[in-house]
C-alpha cells in the first residue's frame, strides 16, 4: 500500500501534533492519538483540495513501509500511513456545508510501546 505518512508527536503544553513530513504545512493537533489521527485525515482532504484550487496535484504517496523509519525518525508516540483522498473526498473538503461527514479511510498503524515499536495490520 502507498499512502502519505502521518506521525503523531506529543506537544509539551498537552495533547497531540500530528504532521505529514512528505507535505509542509499539512498538520493538526487533538487532545488524543485517535483523534489525532482522525483529524489527520481530514488535514489532507483540506490539503488536497487547497492544491487541486491552486491548480497542483499531491506529491507521489510513499509505501507504507516507511511508517516506522519516519515515526522513528520524528520520535513520533504514533504514526500511520492515510491513502490519498478519492475526489469525491477532496470535493467534499472544499465545500463547508459537506465537510465533516466522510469517515476516514484504514490505514496501517504504528504505535511506540516501552520495548519499542509496534505494527498494527489496520485501524479503521
Amino acid at each position: 500500500m502507498h499512502g502519505y505518512i502521518a506521525v503523531v508527536l506529543s506537544r509539551p503544553a498537552g495533547g497531540y501534533r500530528v504532521e505529514f513530513p512528505g507535505l509542509p504545512g499539512c498538520r493538526c493537533a487533538a487532545p488524543g492519538v485517535e483523534e489525532g489521527l482522525a483529524r489527520a485525515a481530514r488535514a489532507l482532504r483540506t490539503y488536497a483540495a487547497l492544491l487541486e484550487r491552486e491548480g497542483l496535484a499531491l506529491p507521489p504517496a510513499e509505501p507504507a513501509s516507511l511508517l516506522v523509519a519516519a515515526a522513528a525518525r520524528h520520535g513520533a508516540r504514533a504514526a500511520a500511513c492515510l491513502r490519498a483522498p478519492s475526489q469525491a473526498a477532496v470535493a467534499a473538503a472544499a465545500s463547508p456545508a459537506l465537510r465533516g461527514g466522510l469517515r476516514a479511510q484504514r490505514r496501517p498503524l504504528a504505535i511506540r510501546t516501552e520495548s519499542g515499536w509496534r505494527r498494527s495490520r489496520h485501524m479503521a
